[in-house]
């Protein structure tokens, strides 16, 4: 029986995926590290307001993809893809010195900048990660490639946010400095044994100024609407996860009253749930696209929200709770399989969309189509940032704005399954296939 583990054999994937995933991994440390050391040691760095600091780093990262995604696109339909990526690796390392003297001086502003630097790099890793996959993969193993490369990127979000707790919590700057240039230097030697790719459209000529570019990505996508659609419905996920992601650390400081390790476990758990979530997807539906998947994602990211809306809205929380008290409290264990479960959800919710798009997209102009995707997330993004900012602004607590999700979940699905009716007919016939 084939396994999508075989892949993580095969040169043709193996040095991708571990280079993707340091890329993750290095991202996550560093945010992470910023987002605990800023919501516990705020004075040291800023005189900024919590909320507006973790909302502004949030859009930061997320600008890039607006200003330079359709100029990474072109890039990666024109030249080689291994060569773009080992580039962005060496990027990366000049990025990591930039923040170990933002660490180093306490200054929010340098620090701000490497998180912008960052999503930049992101932004141009971007099109060749999704546009490389259907060039090294068969068509039966997209989805398995897909769920291997989610799964990858969120252990890599776990295991950053584990380290990051730990980094925080001995706050010592060498050490610090020292894993991020360390996981830098990985990735880049993981790159550097990818396989030579042969150029998708080597006579494109680039077009440098990054409002037409842009403009032309997302022109490319109206002549394939159900790839448009599938577009939406990834950046809608990525909305969703970006004020989850933006709030756990406040729902675990501010309203659970927890410690690092608390904040850190709900991260870690949401990002274990999508991990287990991706990895499910092949074994459900093997190796073919099951967009039957979608509308299961979408019913439990909503089910899971607004019970975790309900059960941190408890009264009886103690102050500064460990990681410890919190998993032995009555609400604790309800909180973190929440958590656990919505990220489950999103696993099963993204990889049969993100398959969909890579497999689906004309071989020419793919990476032009990820690009558009990327720029779509961004839209999204900075609405999930603005929404939370705005929402926290006007007095709404953090699980207020939980439920406010949900809400707005169930309201998506609702326009994307009316509009793509083949969501609902897959997830019946697949639950049709199950009861045999």
């Amino acid at each position: 029986m084939h396994s999508q583990f075989a892949l993580l054999t095969q040169r043709r994937f193996l040095p991708f995926f571990v280079t993707q995933a340091l890329g993750a991994f290095n991202d996550n440390v560093y945010k992470n590290v910023l987002v605990i050391l800023a919501t516990y040691h705020t004075a040291r760095y800023t005189s900024m307001d919590l909320g507006l600091l973790t909302n502004l780093a949030a859009g930061l990262f997320i600008l890039p993809y607006l200003l330079f995604s359709g100029l990474a696109g072109q890039l990666s339909d024109k030249y080689d893809k291994s060569i773009i990526l080992r580039t962005v690796k060496v990027c990366e390392l000049a990025i990591m010195v930039v923040a170990s003297v933002g660490l180093a001086m306490h200054m929010i502003s340098i620090l701000l900048l490497a998180v912008f630097l960052m999503g930049a790099h992101s932004t141009f890793f971007a099109p060749a990660k999704y546009g490389l996959l259907p060039e090294i993969l068969a068509e039966s193993e997209l989805t398995g490639g897909n769920a291997l490369l989610e799964m990858g990127t969120f252990i890599s979000i776990v295991l950053g946010a584990l380290l990051a707790g730990i980094l925080a919590t001995a706050d010592q700057l060498l050490l610090t400095v020292s894993v991020l240039m360390l996981i830098a230097i990985a990735g880049f030697i993981a790159s550097r044994a990818i396989p030579v790719l042969t150029p998708i459209d080597p006579q494109l000529k680039i077009d440098w100024n990054v409002i037409r570019a842009t403009l032309a990505s997302l022109k490319v996508t109206r002549h394939e609407p159900l790839v448009l659609r599938a577009i939406l419905a990834i950046s809608w996920f990525w909305l969703f996860g970006v004020v989850m992601l933006t709030h756990i650390p406040m729902l675990g400081a501010r309203v659970l009253h927890g410690t690092e390790g608390v904040v850190t476990l709900l991260l870690v758990g949401f990002s274990i749930g999508i991990g287990l979530g991706s990895l499910a997807c092949e074994r459900i539906t093997g190796r073919v696209i099951d967009l039957g998947l979608v509308p299961f994602g979408t019913l439990g990211l909503s089910i899971f929200s607004f019970d975790l809306y309900a059960a941190s809205s408890t009264e009886s929380i103690m102050a500064h709770m460990s990681a410890i008290d919190f998993v032995t409290a009555r609400f604790g264990l309800r909180i973190l399989f929440d958590v656990l479960m919505m990220g489950v959800s999103g696993g099963l919710y993204i990889v049969p969309l993100y398959t969909l798009m890579t497999q689906k997209s004309p071989a020419r102009v793919r990476s032009r189509i990820v690009s558009a995707n990327s720029i779509w997330n961004a839209i999204f993004m900075v609405i999930g940032s603005l929404l939370g900012a705005a929402a926290l602004a006007r007095g709404y607590s953090v699980p207020q704005l939980i439920l406010g999700l949900s809400v707005m979940n169930c309201l998506f699905a609702v326009w994307l399954f009316s509009k793509t009716p083949q969501f609902i007919k897959q997830c019946y016939a697949l639950c049709v296939r199950a009861r045999r």
